[in-house]
């Protein structure tokens, strides 16, 4: 979302960030010139107490009763930090005299469609910061054949044995009927009990919306069904990579073959690892000394490298520019959507070990182009999976050619993330509402647009006729042999 203002601040226009600060981990908005109206959150300890889980290198059971629990107290959170915004007089009267023209709502719950509608403000933008999801795909009419589209939350590919379709099947609708149930029904609530039973249905309100942006590249995602005002602007804002500083410059031109960087992100904490998971990646390590290994640690533990002679550790890495280093050779990452991003704009080759969330998916959607190789989360430095991967990716160049080919694909591609966002922010407000773009299939229940109705009707009448022409086929076949046999003949005959 940082991006994105700074983008449309740059094209000339005015933009104000909206910062209700539920979790106080989450300081950072990733823009350096817009507006900010920061809330504080009702209960910010809620939800670090909602979110504190196992470390995120260990198995995790996402259908198990307590992570049921988690969703459901984020939810009744997410309703209380709802009301607690539309209840607020400042809150709202200061939101009100700003007198938008548009407002960009993500996607993680339904509030900002209802706070939009109180403000009057005429036109509204949904925003995923991750590939479209299946609740945005239900409320705005897209199809998602689950056959072949894996659900946000999964760790499938595009080609599914019988077995994942079965999975993807539930587990897209399960998403769906979840989302109806609780965030949308929950804050639905709120505007009901605050300003009347006949406020306007908040999925509705995010169904009808103008213009969906996506933050996901076309060429390294799934293929996939959209609508005409869906918006793909995956590598938007990404910075060009810099000249390092000494101390970088030093470690990749010191290193025989190459670098090989790894990095799990801000949430996730190499620190936290466990000891033997970190004493076998080290050691696996330790098989390529003609590399250099980076590796973000969050700490200075010199003791536990020592003797390691290729592994660097470092608190902070300019990620951007060591991806765009020519003797950087290959990524070790958790596969979070902006690192994976930046590496194929960079064009180098990847291992990814995705820790939770859409990690897991946005592996898949590498390994599809052939730039990486994807490692299990608990079997990293536990056994030769990590050394497999690395041998394979520094070995064989298809990936690091493949690599580069997407990189070039991306970088040519005829329309830029920057100019389409602008310019249909601009559209949009201009237009206010599109219904030019609205499909009817929102309209539709489950029996007409899967034309169930029909097809019903047609299996019965082929069933029918088939029964029929059996009922009359025997009947002709018993005729026939009577006549064939002739009238039967008494004894005394």
């Amino acid at each position: 979302m940082g991006r994105l203002a700074d983008t449309l601040i740059h094209a000339g226009h005015e933009v104000t960030l909206f910062l209700p600060e539920l979790d106080p981990r989450a300081n950072k908005t990733g823009s350096k010139l817009a507006t900010e109206i920061r809330v504080p959150g009702k209960n910010p300890e809620g939800f670090l107490k909602a979110f504190t889980q196992k470390s995120p290198f260990e198995e995790q059971e996402l259908m198990s009763v307590s992570a049921f629990k988690s969703m459901f107290q984020f939810m009744d959170l997410m309703e209380a930090e709802c009301e607690h915004l539309v209840t607020s007089a400042p809150v709202m009267d200061r939101l009100r005299q700003s007198k938008f023209d548009l407002i960009i709502i993500e996607m993680y719950d339904y509030c900002g469609f209802g706070i939009a509608h109180l403000l009057g403000i005429p036109s509204r933008i949904w925003m995923s910061s991750m590939p479209l999801t299946e609740q945005m795909s239900a409320a705005l009419g897209v199809p998602w054949p689950t056959s072949y589209i894996p659900g946000i939350f999964t760790a499938m590919s595009d080609r599914m044995s019988y077995s994942e379709r079965f999975k993807n099947f539930i587990g897209v609708n399960l998403v769906v009927q979840l989302t109806l149930r609780t965030v949308v029904s929950q804050e639905q609530s709120v505007f009901d009990r605050n300003f009347g039973a006949d406020f306007p249905r908040l999925w509705d309100l995010a169904g009808t919306t103008p213009v969906v942006f996506v933050n996901s590249e076309e060429l390294l995602d799934f293929p996939r069904p959209i609508l005409h005002k869906t918006i793909y602007m995956g590598g938007l804002g990404m910075e060009a990579p810099k000249k390092l500083d000494k101390n970088f410059e030093a470690i990749l031109n010191g290193s025989t073959e190459g670098v090989v960087l790894m990095s799990f992100g801000s949430i996730a904490r190499s620190v936290d690892m466990p000891a033997d998971m970190k004493k076998g990646i080290l050691e696996t390590f330790a098989r390529f000394p003609a590399y250099t290994f980076l590796w973000k640690y969050e700490e200075e533990d010199m003791e536990m490298v020592k003797g390691y002679k290729n592994v660097k550790l470092v608190k902070w890495a300019p990620q951007v520019d060591l991806l765009g280093h020519p003797k950087l050779k290959a990524f070790i990452t958790h596969a979070g959507y902006n690192s994976m991003m930046e590496a194929a704009l960079a064009g180098k080759p990847m291992i990814t070990v995705p820790l939770f969330a859409d990690q897991f998916r946005n592996s898949q959607a590498s390994k599809r182009q052939g730039i990486s190789l994807e490692v299990d989360k608990t079997k990293i430095g536990r056994d030769e999976s990590l050394y497999e991967a690395l041998n394979d990716i520094l070995s064989n160049p298809e990936y690091s050619q493949n690599a580069a080919r997407l990189s070039n694909m991306i970088k040519k591609k005829p329309h830029k993330p920057e100019e389409l966002v602008v310019r249909w922010v601009e559209f949009a407000a201009e237009f206010k509402q599109l219904p030019n773009l609205q499909p009817t299939a929102r309209d539709l229940n489950v029996f007409q647009y899967y034309c169930i109705d029909i097809i019903a009707p047609l299996i019965f009448g082929f069933i029918l006729v088939l029964y029929i022409s059996y009922r009359i086929l025997k009947f002709s076949l018993c005729f026939l042999i009577r006549i064939v046999k002739g009238p039967k003949k008494s004894k005394k005959d």
